[in-house]
């Protein structure tokens, strides 16, 4: 039976491409999602319509692109072809034996073929702390403070500074901004963000005594702002503090 199927697959290849106007392909979509191999018109299974539905997008002019590539290249060898169609019908009629992985809702185990649409998607780890503010005088409240849009942004800077200025630029679909603020009644103390861990550890700094440094009591208010790129990954953030019984000679 498979081989007479298996002698047969001319003639239906070719009552396909004399039929592939009837159909009408599913708009694309976007990419990097889970997808079963052959399935290219992506209704959830693999039928004689992926096979019209791929010959349609090959030959039919100003036909829509199908979901994804990746499903539609059944064979895995990186390309889009009739031969991708002559696999699924293998597969359907001439027990050619299983097509290529994913059979089952996945990601591309070839993910350096030119088709990104099935690519599971890697999320970059935050990146870089660089420090856009520091000194001894914010207006702020005394804490720490995670910004993550631009709103947020500019209420805080707007109750940092009474100079009027705007904030430093910070995008804020990739990066988010760490601050630290200390009321002392020393000018000589200081806060300093030293660390932050990819899983959302911050360390921060604190330099005091429990006495006045030197002779000057004149009161400050510290503070250390960073930006942290790329670090919107991060869902939540926590700080671990360390106290420093030492009054610095010069703050961050």
């Amino acid at each position: 039976m498979g081989a007479r199927l298996a002698s047969r697959l001319p003639l239906v290849l070719s009552a396909l491409l004399l039929a592939v106007w009837v159909i009408v392909p599913t708009p694309a979509s976007a990419g990097g999602s889970p997808f079963i191999r052959g399935d290219a018109n992506a209704d959830g299974d693999v039928n004689i319509a992926d096979a019209i539905g791929l010959l349609n997008s090959l030959f039919v002019p100003n036909t829509p692109p199908l979901p994804c590539d990746d499903a539609a290249d059944a064979n895995d060898d990186g390309a889009k072809n009739i031969a991708d169609a002559i696999s699924i019908l293998g597969f359907l009629f001439s027990a050619a034996g299983p097509l290529p992985e994913p059979t089952t809702s996945g990601f591309d185990p070839t993910p350096t073929d030119p088709f990104t649409c099935g690519d599971e998607p890697v999320v970059a780890g935050p990146g870089a702390l660089v420090r856009i503010a520091a000194g001894q005088n914010s207006n702020a409240a005394a804490g720490e403070y995670v910004i993550r849009d631009q709103g947020e942004w500019d209420v805080f800077w707007s109750s940092h500074t009474t100079q009027g200025q705007n904030p430093p630029n910070v995008d804020f679909v990739s990066d988010i901004v760490i601050a630290a603020v200390r009321n002392y009644i020393n000018i000589d103390h200081c806060v300093e963000i030293i660390a932050a861990a990819p899983n959302g550890s911050v360390s921060i700094r604190d330099f005091h005594s429990i006495l006045p440094c030197a002779i000057s009591f004149v009161p400050s208010s510290p503070f250390d702002i960073m930006l942290w790129e790329d670090a919107q990954v991060v869902p939540a953030l926590t700080f671990g503090l360390q106290d420093v019984d030492a009054c610095p000679l010069s703050c961050p």
